[in-house]
Order: structure tokens, then C-alpha cells, then sequence
């Protein structure tokens, strides 16, 4: 009887650990941080226990055939950081159909859009933002099964703070991405709200929507996005300049950088209105950093889509004292818009506009002495048509 007893207990006790051993609170199987000692990794996937069909990707900027766009804080070994606008990241699987969720932590509300073969996705909602405060999966719903390329990226501006992500989850396979040969152009945006794309995604800015990711994208460039809603050169409570010499990691070198600043201080009226002088100084002196920090075969393209006529004689006046195309300067009058913020359709046209701009000086060679102005044919003064700067 004893012995019966025991056999029973011993076979209740195999009962209970079978149960605690089930594993759908996990943090590997639902996505919350955390590991598996059962877990190994090779080449950056994590492979699941046997029994377990499901792949998940670690995401960080080493991963293995992932394609990293707007990506300008420093490199981590264990996360993808994500706190820019336009930043993201692109994967191509072969999956087995249903939910791929994308595990992210945010310290705000952060807005991210989502591709699946170039068509904007849908959330579980119907809507075009998927909202992550928090840790949580950015869940992409209903992909059906097959080859697939999925492209996520960060739509809310810097302001609304940090965002990470953590890894990938599908059922199936990760594809190798086909590098090319040719190193990609690599052009650095840097501006306030416009530029990170205010007012185009409802109640929230929308960098996909902004000419800057819209240029890029044209010109299959590589590329990062500096945009400091509300800020500009000589106002704001952290002016661009400052901004932009603590952020981001320059040891990557723009071929090109874009900048579109200065309609915020245009904008200050009365006691606060602008000096044109000491906004032209402000100018000068910015783009001389940016030189500075990306080199001097990099061409600086300065941008305005302004109506304002003492900006844009102060900005093509910048260029030309500094040495004009010849030295790398470039200024590049953009249609005016008559808004505050662009409309989306005005964003795809100063994009078209820009691009084709782009592509017919990115090979030009610039001169890297210092040129006099007398003697380069810039002593005179001239009158700058606002509507045609250095076109």
C-alpha cells in the first residue's frame, strides 16, 4: 500500500513540474524583456527551444541583414536605439503568415509608422500610427505568408523622447538583405518642426510625410534627420546650434548636409524681432560647424521654404561669404509655402524639387583652399532674388 502511495505522489509531483514547466508567460514567447536558458544565438537570431516555430531577431546596430535608416545616436551591443525622427529600421522574412511583433520601450508616447513590401500598414485599429508608451509590441497584424520586406520607422520628434527596440518575432525565417557594391550617399537634414514634419500627422508630426525622408528615400540615400521643433538659430529655449553639437555621433561623415533653419527666428516679432546682422553671423558660424563636424569634402546645401525675404537674403548672403559653391556652400530657394507648416503635397514637391537639385551637384569637387572673395569674383555686392538663389 506504501508503496502504492508513493508511486502516486511521485507521479502527481511529474504532474505539477510538467505545468510549471509551460512557457506562455515567458518573456522570450511573449516578448517581455528578459532571456531563456534554453536560448541560443547565431548571427543575431535567437533560436527557440525545439517545439517553439517562432524566430526572434535581436535588434541592435550590429544585427545581422537588417537595413538601419536614420540612425545617429551611438552604436549599442544589446538594443536598437530609435530617438530620432525618420529612424527605424528594415528586415526582409520569409514568413509563415500572421502577427509579426516588433518589441519597443519608450519613455513617452512615441509614433511609429509601418511598411510591408512598400505599402503603409495598418494597425489593429485601422489607423496609420502605431503608439508605443511604455514597453510593448508594435503588433503588425495579418502579413500573409511569403517573402516579405518590413520597414518601421519612428515618426514623433526628438522631444517625445527616447525609444528602443528590442527585437523581431515572426513564424518563419529571416532572408538575407543583398547588399550593393556602391556605398550609399549619405545626407544629414538638419532643421526645426518642417523638417521633422509638424502638422502632418494630425496632432502629431509625421517625418515620413517631411521632404527630408521623402529626398532621401528619392535618392535611395542614406541619411539622418536633426529636427528641433520650435527652435532656431538665435531663439528657442535650446537653440539649434547647441542642439546640434551635442547630438548624435559624428563619426559618421555626411556627403551631404541640408540645412533649413531660421524661419523661427524670422518669426519673433517686436521686442523679440530678429537682427538680420546677428542672424547672418548666427549663420555663418553654424555652417562653419557643421563643416567642421563632417568634414571638408562634405557639401552644406542651404535650404528655405520662406516667403520672408530678409531670411532668405541673410542665408544666400552666409553662402556667398563663405566662398559660395566653389567652397561648398550651397543655397537652394525652395517653392514658398504659405503656411506656418507645409502641407504633405508641399513636402512631395520640395523633395522632387530637392532631389533633383542634390543629384546635379553631389559630384561637383569643391576647392579646398581659402578663397578671397575679390579674387573669386565675389567683391561685389549683389541683390539675391529670393525666388532663385543660386539655382
Amino acid at each position: 500500500m506504501k508503496k502504492i502511495l508513493i508511486f502516486l505522489l511521485a507521479a502527481l509531483l511529474t504532474l505539477s513540474l510538467c505545468a510549471c514547466g509551460d512557457t506562455s508567460d515567458d518573456p522570450a514567447d511573449t516578448g517581455e524583456t528578459g532571456t531563456k536558458e534554453e536560448i541560443t544565438t547565431s548571427g543575431g537570431v535567437i533560436i527557440q527551444p525545439s517545439g517553439n516555430t517562432a524566430t526572434t531577431v535581436k535588434l541592435n546596430a550590429n544585427t545581422e541583414d537588417i537595413k538601419l535608416f536614420g540612425a545617429r545616436e551611438s552604436a549599442s551591443d544589446s538594443v536598437l536605439n530609435c530617438n530620432t525622427p525618420g529612424a527605424g529600421f528594415e528586415i526582409v522574412i520569409d514568413g509563415d503568415g500572421g502577427v509579426v511583433n516588433v518589441r519597443t520601450q519608450t519613455v513617452k508616447t512615441v509614433s511609429f509608422r509601418v511598411w510591408v513590401d512598400g505599402e503603409a500598414c495598418k494597425n489593429a485599429d485601422g489607423g496609420d500610427y502605431f503608439e508605443v508608451n511604455g514597453v510593448k509590441n508594435i503588433e503588425i497584424p495579418a502579413v500573409t505568408a511569403g517573402k516579405h520586406t518590413i520597414r518601421v520607422i519612428r515618426v514623433s520628434d526628438k522631444s517625445a523622447g527616447t525609444a528602443i527596440f528590442y527585437n523581431i518575432s515572426f513564424e518563419g525565417e529571416q532572408e538575407t538583405i543583398e547588399e550593393s557594391n556602391e556605398t550609399p550617399l549619405f545626407i544629414e537634414f538638419i532643421g526645426d518642426g518642417i523638417t521633422g514634419g509638424a502638422g502632418l500627422g494630425g496632432d502629431r508630426e509625421d517625418a515620413t510625410q517631411a521632404y527630408a525622408y521623402l529626398t532621401a528615400n528619392a535618392m535611395n540615400a542614406d541619411y539622418a534627420i536633426a529636427a528641433f521643433a520650435g527652435q532656431g538659430l538665435t531663439v528657442g529655449e535650446s537653440p539649434i546650434a547647441s542642439n546640434y553639437a551635442k547630438d548624435g555621433n559624428y563619426d559618421a561623415k555626411a556627403d551631404i548636409v541640408v540645412v533649413n533653419v531660421g524661419a523661427e527666428d524670422f518669426a519673433q516679432t517686436g521686442d523679440n524681432a530678429v537682427d538680420a546682422d546677428a542672424f547672418t553671423t548666427a549663420y555663418k558660424n553654424f555652417l562653419k560647424a557643421v563643416r567642421a563636424q563632417n568634414g571638408s569634402s562634405c557639401k552644406i546645401v542651404c535650404v528655405s521654404t520662406s516667403s520672408n525675404e530678409a531670411l532668405n537674403t541673410a542665408i544666400a548672403s552666409a553662402c556667398e561669404a563663405l566662398g559660395g559653391n566653389q567652397a561648398g556652400y550651397y543655397g537652394k530657394a525652395l517653392t514658398a509655402s504659405a503656411a506656418t507648416n507645409p502641407t504633405a503635397a508641399e513636402h512631395a514637391a520640395y523633395a522632387t524639387e530637392l532631389a533633383t537639385y542634390l543629384n546635379s551637384i553631389k559630384d561637383d569637387v569643391i576647392s579646398l583652399k581659402t578663397l578671397d572673395r575679390e579674387n573669386a569674383g565675389y567683391g561685389e555686392e549683389v541683390d539675391y532674388d529670393s525666388a532663385d538663389w543660386n539655382s
